[in-house]
């Protein structure tokens, strides 16, 4: 093995192998190393699917309704950065947005012309809630529950995956 060195931000040289090998690794985008992070999707503020939600938190009184509301957007950005790397442009769809409610509670709300999603965050946190309908076009879906934090990655992928099957069925998503 041949070494070669690199000079870091402190002026150290360091030995570094020839190459590097990441085996458990599939390697399907060299900028990524093959890894799933939203860090490597360079996915511009404005375009964001989560924006607006966020920013009408800033007008949000109640600190503990904010902090379960950015949890869960951020949790919710994370879910939908893994998209692109599936070839899925999620981000042409619809923004979420984030209202303030007059009992204290921030509701999120994902608007499509046939259906829409909401995450309702309470002040007593225990009666935070998520629902899903649509129109006849869609059989009058109504669907809703409790919304945990500690649950939401799977609630976040179920709903993803209800949209971008429709999306797709209807040719809507670009892809």
């Amino acid at each position: 093995m041949i070494q070669s060195y690199k000079e870091t931000d402190y002026k150290e040289v360091i030995d570094l192998p020839d190459r590097l090998s990441f085996p458990h690794i599939e390697i399907i985008d060299e900028t990524t190393d093959g890894e799933l992070s939203k860090q490597f999707f360079p996915v511009p503020d404005d375009d964001s699917l989560i924006k607006h939600a966020w920013e009408i938190t800033y007008k949000t009184i109640n600190q503990q309704v904010v902090k379960e509301a950015r949890r869960f957007l951020s949790i919710f950005q994370d879910m939908a950065a893994i998209f692109p790397q599936l070839g899925l442009d999620l981000y042409s769809l619809p923004h979420l947005f984030g209202f303030n409610v007059d009992d204290g509670s921030f509701l999120i709300e994902w608007i499509f012309s046939d259906f829409r999603i909401g995450f309702n965050f309470e002040q007593n946190l225990n009666d935070s809630s998520w629902y899903l309908v649509s129109n006849q076009k869609y059989g009058d879906i109504n669907a809703s529950g409790f919304l945990s934090i500690r649950d939401s990655r799977s609630l976040i992928l179920w709903l993803l995956t209800f949209i971008i099957l429709i999306l797709l069925r209807t040719s809507e998503l670009p892809h």
